[in-house]
């Protein structure tokens, strides 16, 4: 499971030369992505989830994923022939601790909890969920939350959507200290988790590689189940 994300690298770059059809295609799927924390709504079948009790429901996750991928054989939705509709096995706590213990942080609740029993990464929003601490997510581009001593634990500096691209600091790492990448869609577009500050718990699109700048989501479990539907 760890290795199939690095596909999403050479999907990536493919896609490049074809950037317009590209777009207009993620658009059309994945436009609740780019919902702002202040505007995202939780439909009917999100709270269905939460009310089964505990933070996450496993079973029914994996019923609606099957489902998803049932409606979809061909695996022709966006992200869906990387992730392929599949979650990698849960960590143990362990494995999460000394993450946490390394970096001096402690992870989200609603992410740590769906690590601990939903999945190490695997399907989700985008090209799907990295698996934690692994390659995907330690690509060059996006590795300064492990090459930068104190990156994690520095409060994220941001709580609404910044672009000051006129900024000589605009692509300068510590703009997005503070958050873990979790996931892509390609085109120098990150998704990343703040795990410290006044945001933590939060999903932000960086898309300052394309001067897109840097855009608030929902929280992890909002996010991840209104993608899931």
């Amino acid at each position: 499971m760890r290795a199939y994300f690095m596909l999403a690298i050479s999907w990536a770059n493919a896609i490049r030369a074809n950037l317009p059809l590209t777009h207009r295609r993620w658009q059309a799927e994945s436009a609740p992505l780019m919902t702002t924390a202040a505007g995202a709504s939780v439909t009917a079948g999100v709270s269905h989830l939460n009310e089964r009790g505990g933070m996450w429901d496993v079973a029914e996750i994996r019923r609606r994923l099957a489902d998803k991928a049932t409606a979809d054989p061909g695996l022709t939705k966006f992200g869906a022939d990387i992730h392929r509709y599949d979650l990698a096995a849960p960590l143990t706590p362990d494995h999460v601790e000394g993450f946490e213990s390394r970096y001096g942080v402690r992870l989200p609740d609603s992410y740590r909890e769906f690590l601990l029993t939903v999945g190490d990464g695997g399907a989700g929003p985008g090209y799907g969920i990295y698996n934690l601490d692994g390659p995907a997510m330690q690509q060059p581009h996006i590795d300064d939350w492990c090459r930068l001593d104190g990156f994690l634990a520095t409060p994220f500096p941001h709580q609404a959507y910044w672009n000051d691209n006129a900024d000589d600091d605009y692509e300068d790492p510590w703009q997005a200290a503070g958050a873990l990448p979790i996931g892509t869609l390609g085109c120098t577009m990150d998704m990343v988790l703040v795990v410290t500050g006044a945001a933590r718990g939060q999903v932000w699109m960086d898309d300052r590689g394309a001067d897109g700048g840097l855009t608030p989501q929902s929280d992890f479990q909002t996010w991840y189940l209104e993608w899931l539907g």
